[in-house]
């Protein structure tokens, strides 16, 4: 089997390591004081007004703990008008499939990559998932044929997929409360709707986007600004399980909400910039006041 030459990969985007800054640091050490003398329930009702909050970010918990994360320190943002849900992982339990798929793209072609580094670039597009785990060279004497495998396997399982605990729970949640709901996915247009066809509620949605219809996947900011944008919306909050969908939002100041039912940790979303972290789809519908605020119902 060839051996492919890797890239260093940290566990989330450089884009959003923190920097140093005694000034801010100092600033955010005074904030956190002001807070420990706040009264804890005027938080949470400030918090289900405004809508997604912003957290500190948090220790990363101890391997096997499924735990939720709760923000500390608190900043109101726009409440927002539109959720950009990602599909993958955040609707359907697909992420295991795809990382298998890509595995015996990658073992048919000679190319050696270990399968926990596909899984963790899973909520990339096929467009970057190649380069990323391997390098230029390689996307270019094999990305097309590696894709073109990825597609016909994950093909031969599509079939086993069901949709994630609560996923048509928290769509139906949603559209009752009257906010505009985007569907924004990195998969190729055709499977993305026999998938979603396990979820309610997702022939109403104000807008549908995959990577069929942009010119880059994620990563890039493409699939879900076109989502914002076919919906007709102006405040948007992005909603996935990957680190990929969470930084997205960063980049572009927007809110996100992360699931851990894609396979990255806890800490590792609330690291790249996620406000509010939960375990599942259904989970989140039990909580949208708090990404919602005050939202009125159809």
């Amino acid at each position: 089997m060839r051996s492919v030459r890797t890239r260093p990969r940290g566990r989330y985007s450089p884009s959003v390591e923190r920097v140093a800054d005694p000034v801010r640091d100092a600033r955010e050490d005074q904030d956190d004081g002001d807070d420990d003398a706040d009264d804890d329930g005027g938080h949470a009702r400030a918090g289900a007004q405004t809508g997604v909050l912003h957290a500190r970010r948090l220790p990363v918990p101890p391997p096997g703990t499924a735990t939720v994360a709760t923000p500390i320190r608190r900043r109101p943002v726009s409440t927002p008008d539109t959720v950009v849900l990602d599909v993958d992982g955040t609707l359907v339990d697909t992420v295991y499939h795809h990382t298998m798929a890509w595995a015996r793209a990658f073992a048919e072609q000679g190319l050696d990559v270990p399968v926990w580094r596909m899984h963790r670039a899973i909520g990339m597009g096929g467009d970057k998932i190649v380069a990323h785990l391997t390098d230029d060279a390689t996307e270019e004497r094999y990305g097309d044929r590696l894709r073109e495998l990825h597609g016909r396997y994950f093909s031969e399982v599509i079939e086993q997929v069901a949709a994630l605990p609560g996923a048509s729970r928290l769509v139906t949640a949603l559209l009752e409360r009257g906010v505009k709901v985007a569907l924004a996915s990195s998969g190729e247009g055709d499977q993305t709707r026999q998938l979603l066809s396990e979820v309610e509620g997702v022939d109403r949605v104000d807008a549908f986007v995959t990577g069929s219809d942009v010119e880059q996947t994620k990563p890039s900011p493409d699939l879900v600004q076109v989502a914002v944008e076919k919906a007709g919306g102006r405040t948007p909050v992005v909603v996935g399980d990957s680190v990929w969908d969470v930084t997205i939002a960063h980049e572009q100041g927007w809110p996100a909400v992360g699931l851990l039912c894609g396979g990255f940790g806890e800490g590792e979303l609330t690291e790249a910039g996620a406000g509010l972290v939960v375990a599942s789809p259904g989970d989140l519908a039990d909580r949208l006041d708090e990404v919602l605020g005050a939202q009125a119902r159809r």
